[in-house]
């Protein structure tokens, strides 16, 4: 039962006729965007991921929000669906946002 739960709150709805994703019904799941530099104090400091960021800015000198950015998304959608919520325009304007700050 705790398995099938889990797996119906992780679960994608594609609506053939509307050509739109949804989380599944009574769910809210989405890939948080908040804190600095984008979503990088959940997903640094509470994560796996600690490690690998430790290293790209102790040994590497990689800066965070300088050089080295965060990019959550929801990684259950196809590219469709992450088109569909605006994400490769966020990703855009993540990208052109560290362009500017280092390149003027």
């Amino acid at each position: 039962k705790a398995l099938d739960c889990f797996s119906h709150m992780l679960s994608v709805k594609y609506d053939a006729r509307t050509k739109r994703f949804s989380n599944s019904t009574g769910t809210g799941l989405w890939a948080y965007q908040g804190g600095f530099p984008d979503g990088t104090d959940y997903m640094v400091w509470r994560t796996y991921y600690n490690s690998f960021w430790k290293l790209l800015t102790t040994k590497y000198g990689y800066r965070l929000g300088y050089d080295l950015f965060a990019a959550p998304y929801d990684w259950r959608l196809s590219s469709d669906g992450l088109n569909q919520i605006g994400e490769f325009d966020r990703m855009a304007d993540r990208i052109a946002a560290a362009v500017k700050q280092n390149c003027g």
